[in-house]
């Protein structure tokens, strides 16, 4: 006959059992939480670049006239941040540091001359590493179109050593190596006069001047062929607009359509565009596990010649480190992860956008490969979970020299700048608003003749004074006590920079790219 099993070994029994439902629902939990985990460790990343935008150049950050567009929407559904900015008020540079979350005088990527011009032999050095590079470490599939800046050949005017396909870009569409500029406008220039109007694909010349009226469709259409070719990898892609650079153009479906003229046609465009990636990413159910991150390179040309954006209330503009140079307008997108109609005053860096994507992506390139970055980890404040930023100091650069700082609410400038409209209104009416003129360009792009250095600093407070009107006392206690502690940050920064060569003074011993000599006019796009 069987005993009767004892109390003691009743509960022996019991508590195995609830031991091990205890343990394989633990086991699921981790299963399933890291498989939920893994793929929000490595969302899909989208950076919608602008190129001279203005800080006030969208409905939501206060323009009266601008008709709402995909800027305005990423906002209302995401997050819009109020004190970004960048460290450079100059295309190239600015465009090195978000891809390498370095100040330009680290990169090489400073000068005199400002930026690099089509027949350029230096760029953006391989040894920096990008986004793109870091990104493809841990497994992303990396592309982009649109306007690049960083270099295109070094050695002979085809070797396209500094094109994106060797910074780490998988898949490089419809790009332009230069940019858009003043003389690409077909109306006040010829075909000769055109010739640093061109566009690549991938490291390949394939028109020449640029037909802009179809310029932002055709990038547009390469965008959502690699979003949907790269559907189930994580990706990572570069959308780099042309717009709002001078010249003006808009596609005949938005020309002459804005109440704010073609500048506003420009600017609808380019958010009619933002509006297609952003529904595409919806129709595709990804719109939960894609980032889109849209920012400005700096601020807008404001040189009174009637064809650039609005700083808003800030002073000055593009290629000055007053407030309307370096604020810039930027929105973050991410449904499910980013709450809707957020806005962020925490004080940010274009440069943090390096080290925060990656930290979202799941990536520790940085530590492994024990990389200087001047940027920031600011995850938390991308997403909205917190409002406060780090208290750093950020830096600011005119070729290659420091001009201005940034200290919580304060700013403090080492040179002052003439305003870019005063400039021009002093030069002769002949050649005035003439980009080609080598006189315009040098007026306004040579600090030299533009900015004078300060013997004494000077210090706003930018949250009461953002028009920095009314530089604080030298001799008050709250001037000594911001400018002590700004000197401490600026002798450590200072030590940190190791000297390198300044890649965009380097010789114009290229010829600039000519698809079919001497003529530099084609369209193999057509063929």
């Amino acid at each position: 006959m069987l005993s009767k099993p004892s109390t003691g070994s009743i509960v022996i029994v019991v508590t195995f059992a609830i031991c091990i439902c205890m343990s394989v629902a633990v086991s699921l939990y981790f299963i399933l939480t890291n498989n939920y985990n893994e793929s929000q460790e490595q969302p899909n990343i989208i950076i919608m670049y602008a190129d001279d935008t203005g800080y006030a150049d969208f409905q939501t950050y206060g323009h009266p006239t601008q008709e709402w567009n995909g800027v305005d929407r990423m906002a209302q559904e995401g997050i819009k941040f109020t004190q970004l900015s960048t460290p450079s008020p100059i295309c190239t540079p600015s465009r090195a540091a978000l891809l390498t979350g370095r100040y330009p005088i680290r990169t090489g990527v400073f000068g005199k001359n400002g930026v690099f011009l089509p027949s350029s032999s230096g760029g953006l050095p391989h040894r920096e590493i990008t986004i793109a590079k870091a990104l493809r470490d841990v497994g992303y599939v990396t592309g982009m179109v649109g306007k690049w800046h960083l270099g295109i050949n070094k050695n002979s005017s085809t070797d396209g050593y500094y094109l994106p396909h060797n910074h780490g870009f998988d898949y490089v569409g419809t790009i332009l190596p230069h940019t858009v500029s003043d003389t690409c406008n077909p109306e006040k220039y010829s075909v000769r006069q055109m010739r640093s109007c061109f566009l690549y694909r991938n490291d390949t010349i394939v028109e020449q001047p640029i037909n802009l009226t179809t310029l932002t469709k055709r990038l547009v259409v390469d965008a959502k062929h690699f979003i949907d070719t790269n559907k189930n990898n994580p990706f990572f892609f570069l959308f780099s607009f042309p717009q709002t650079h001078t010249a003006l153009f808009a596609s005949p479906e938005f020309l002459g359509k804005s109440k704010r003229g073609i500048y506003g046609d420009m600017v609808n465009e380019m958010g009619s565009s933002i509006n297609e990636i952003m529904d595409q990413l919806i129709d595709l159910k990804m719109e939960q596990r894609t980032l889109v991150i849209f920012l400005s390179d700096h601020g807008p040309k404001l040189d009174g010649c009637g064809d650039g954006g609005t700083p808003g209330v800030f002073r000055g503009g593009k290629t000055s480190t007053w407030e309307g140079g370096i604020r810039i307008p930027a929105v973050a997108w991410w449904p499910g992860t980013i709450k809707p109609g957020i806005v962020s005053d925490a004080v940010l860096s274009s440069l943090d956008i390096f080290p925060t994507v990656l930290k979202i992506a799941g990536s520790n390139y940085i530590e492994r490969h024990n990389l200087t970055i001047d940027g920031h980890v600011n995850d938390e404040v991308i997403k909205g979970l917190k409002s406060e930023s780090n208290d750093e100091t950020l830096f600011f650069y005119h070729s290659g020299v420091l001009t201005a700082a940034r200290h919580q609410q304060y700013k403090i400038h080492y040179y002052k700048f003439r305003l870019a409209v005063d400039i021009m209104k002093k030069l002769d009416e002949m050649i005035r608003c003439d980009y080609t003129s080598s006189t315009v360009q040098d007026a306004i792009y040579d600090m030299e003749t533009k900015a004078t250095k300060q013997d004494i600093p000077l210090i706003y407070d930018i949250e009461k004074d953002p028009q920095e009107s009314f530089p604080l006392d030298p001799e008050s206690e709250e001037f000594q006590k911001v400018l002590k502690l700004v000197v401490q940050r600026v002798q450590a920064h200072n030590a940190s920079i190791l000297a390198v060569e300044s890649e965009i003074d380097k010789p114009y011993t290229n010829d600039a790219p000519c698809c079919n000599p001497p003529l530099c006019k084609c369209n193999y796009n057509e063929e």
